[in-house]
């Protein structure tokens, strides 16, 4: 059986999708899951993906939803369809090395008490995985350093079975769903594993929700930290 689902929420994203394709399919990882759901795209991003041939260890869904919906409902639907003992997710403009889910199944083998794990990652400006701008490195897990600041994005590894246990992502989030809801694993004693090893990149871009409305984003951001500071 496959340990890890990547979950992608995808609407219009057809500048990037073909390559977000490639980078799934180009994994070394001996096989996964990724689940598609698309939130009422009106580009042919979602054509794109049903046309698309995985290789034949890439077990691939499609959910497709009939209005529009926010990036944390997506990936609520997304965790309830998965199957394996393992979440990913992994935005469409972002970016994989090949060697990434591999990387995280070692990670499991080696730690199968880690309920959260995350790493480095980097961030490029343009579309070149390896036209690093700069490299995004974490100090070691602390709930207070979580407190500072969110330190296990973009593509942390999750159990679902924390999920089950704690809830799904509060969809009445934008932009900071993903922080509230590792802040409520910290909070809860969940275990945290951090690695050294960098497995994809971040794709800085003006049209962002972080760069196109920062008031949002820090008024999210406190939020959060008021809820689950000690």
């Amino acid at each position: 059986m496959n340990k890890i689902s990547i979950i992608c929420s995808n609407y219009n994203s057809s500048l990037w999708i073909d390559e977000y394709l490639q980078f799934v399919n180009n994994q070394t990882s001996n096989g996964f899951d990724i689940i598609f759901i698309d939130a009422y795209s009106t580009d042919d991003s979602l054509k794109k993906i049903k046309n698309f041939r995985f290789k034949s260890h890439i077990r691939s869904k499609i959910i497709e939803c009939k209005n529009r919906i926010g990036i944390y409902a997506a990936w609520n639907i997304g965790v309830k369809a998965s199957v394996t003992d393992y979440i990913m997710n992994y935005n469409t403009d972002d970016m994989l090395f090949d060697y990434a889910l591999e990387t995280y199944e070692k990670w499991i083998d080696k730690d199968r008490n880690a309920d959260i794990i995350f790493g480095p990652y980097g961030m490029v400006k343009t579309r070149n995985i390896n036209d690093l701008s700069s490299l995004a490195k974490w100090p070691d897990y602390s709930h207070d350093v979580l407190m500072y600041e969110y330190m296990c994005g973009p593509f942390p590894l999750i159990k679902k079975k924390v999920f089950d246990e704690i809830g799904y992502f509060d969809e009445s989030f934008i932009s900071a769903g993903d922080y509230e809801m590792v802040a409520k694993m910290s909070k809860m004693k969940y275990n945290f594993r951090k690695i050294t090893q960098c497995i994809g990149c971040f794709y800085e871009r003006d049209d962002s929700i972080s760069n196109k409305d920062k008031n949002l984003v820090n008024s999210e951001i406190q939020k959060v930290q008021q809820k689950y500071k000690k």
